[in-house]
């Protein structure tokens, strides 16, 4: 994979909300006091660093509010490169090198995005997601709910990413997500209404057998007897390069009554 530097043990993915959307701008994520990072960071945050999507190019931040007592700081990003697609776009932030020199910088943000770190996990509702023909109505995948259901889900793409044959300075995987946008369609229409892009996160973990990356996505409302499909719409990235696909692994979301579900 795209990993920034060997010396840096962890990284945890950020997520961009780029609902207006934007080509680039500014990015400011006020990180969580339970996030992992708080248990190998230095205390003085020297080791931080920040990149886009590749995972190893480096961009412009500053630690404001720093304070490692009480576990507090705001991330701010200046001036990235965005997807300008109406979803959320990927960032990284690396931590866990004892020796590492500052790398923050003064920035001036303006009219910042706001950014997140997920500090959950896959629970509840999970989906392995994988290829489907293009345009089909009837996806190999299935999620049900009632009409009145609120539902996290968290889909799993790490597999539809290529990864090389042979490795290169140590990396077997090249392709890296860039954003996504998870939408519900019925009859290949949009329900705006179905889908909250504002609770919607990255998240990579360590799981049994390797590193793992999650979309989150909040779905609720939709009429009962009614069949939508839910779209993941993902673009990646190549490390060094801004060449990247497109693919849209997909569920079927049945909305059924009480008695049916």
């Amino acid at each position: 994979m795209g990993w920034y530097d060997s010396a840096w043990s962890h990284r945890w993915a950020i997520t961009v909300v780029n609902s207006a959307p934007a080509a680039s701008g500014d990015v400011e994520i006020v990180v969580p006091a339970d996030w992992g990072g708080w248990d190998v960071i230095q205390a003085d945050g020297d080791d931080i660093r920040i990149t886009t999507a590749d995972g190893q190019t480096l961009a412009s931040y500053a630690l404001s509010g720093f304070n490692y007592a009480n576990r507090t700081v705001t991330l701010q990003v200046d001036g990235v490169t965005l997807s300008n697609v109406a979803g959320m776009d990927l960032l990284w932030v690396y931590a866990g090198n004892a020796s590492a020199a500052s790398a923050a910088v003064a920035v001036t943000i303006s009219g910042a995005l706001a950014g997140y770190i997920e500090t959950g996990r896959p629970s509840t509702l999970i989906l392995e997601a994988q290829p489907e023909q293009p345009g089909t109505t009837r996806p190999r995948k299935r999620v049900q709910k009632t009409a009145n259901e609120q539902l996290y889900l968290w889909i799993r793409i790490d597999k539809l990413l290529e990864r090389k044959a042979a490795p290169y300075e140590g990396r077997t995987q090249h392709e890296e997500l860039r954003s996504a946008v998870v939408s519900v369609t019925l009859a290949g229409s949009a329900q705006g209404g179905m889908v909250d892009t504002s609770k919607q996160r990255f998240l990579e973990r360590r799981g049994r057998y390797g590193r793992e990356m999650w979309v989150k996505a909040f779905i609720q409302a939709g009429t009962t007897a009614n069949d939508y499909t839910i779209v993941t719409a993902l673009r990646t990235v190549v490390p060094t390069n801004t060449a990247y696909r497109l693919i849209e692994p997909r569920a079927f979301l049945a909305v059924e009554s009480v008695s049916e579900a």
